[in-house]
């Protein structure tokens, strides 16, 4: 059966952010809340398509792929036309984006993998009765500095509290092992298939409440505070 039952707090970083809001559009019934750190809705055509070369539009038709230099990596990014095919099929800034529930967007000002115009165009976009965005002076895409990460914690603690439930900081720093996800979301995600298929990564039960985190293996990682070191996603 679903790990998850009731309310539900979706915490996406960068591509999952993305994908956060795609469960949140899918099923916003069983949403409490909603946490977008560097979040990239559309990434694949506003910051891939739009702003390749007619090199790189080249490489595309012709080998099916485009490969990118990374920060987080000795290899490569690679990215390929089925990823950006997929993306195209999954928009949620191109049609009107209800948010019927409380949302907090994290951003860096020094993000340059996403920019801080990506998540006003979400905080614009988007319809919510209880949206607001935190702009850091001077984090990046990873937004991992001990600062990063305590406002991190305590936006989710917020969240949780809002809603009712109990949520300590012994609750939040205690967050070691990440539950498999529910079947319920991973239903819920369903379809968005393709390269998005697995995102989201597990479930934190705090409190009444449960927390979902959504990431990006491939090149972010997502961390969440805890005792000694962090939740790496």
């Amino acid at each position: 059966g679903a790990l998850t039952k009731g309310p539900q707090v979706l915490v996406g970083s960068s591509m999952g952010g993305w994908i956060a809001l795609l469960v949140a559009r899918a099923m916003p019934d069983r949403m409490a809340g909603l946490i977008g750190v560097a979040a990239a809705p559309d990434f694949t055509e506003d910051l891939m398509l739009a702003t390749f070369t007619p090199d790189q539009k080249n490489a595309l038709q012709t080998h099916g792929f485009v490969e990118e230099p990374s920060e987080y990596s000795v290899q490569p990014n690679r990215i390929t036309g089925a990823f950006l095919d997929d993306g195209a099929k999954h928009l949620v800034l191109r049609s009107p984006l209800s948010l019927p529930f409380p949302v907090r967007l994290l951003q860096g000002s020094a993000d340059i993998d996403v920019p801080p115009l990506v998540a006003q165009k979400l905080f614009d976009h988007a319809t919510c009765p209880d949206m607001r965005m935190v702009l850091v002076k001077g984090a990046d895409h990873r937004f991992s500095t001990p600062d990063c990460l305590e406002l991190m914690l305590q936006t989710v603690s917020q969240q949780v509290e809002g809603f009712g439930a109990a949520a300590g900081e012994d609750d939040l720093l205690a967050i070691g092992g990440v539950q498999p996800v529910s079947d319920l979301l991973a239903n819920g995600l369903e379809g968005a298939g393709g390269a998005f298929a697995g995102q989201v990564l597990g479930t934190v039960h705090i409190g009444g409440t449960v927390l979902v985190i959504v990431g990006q293996r491939r090149n972010h990682r997502l961390r969440l505070l805890r005792s000694g070191g962090a939740v790496q996603i």
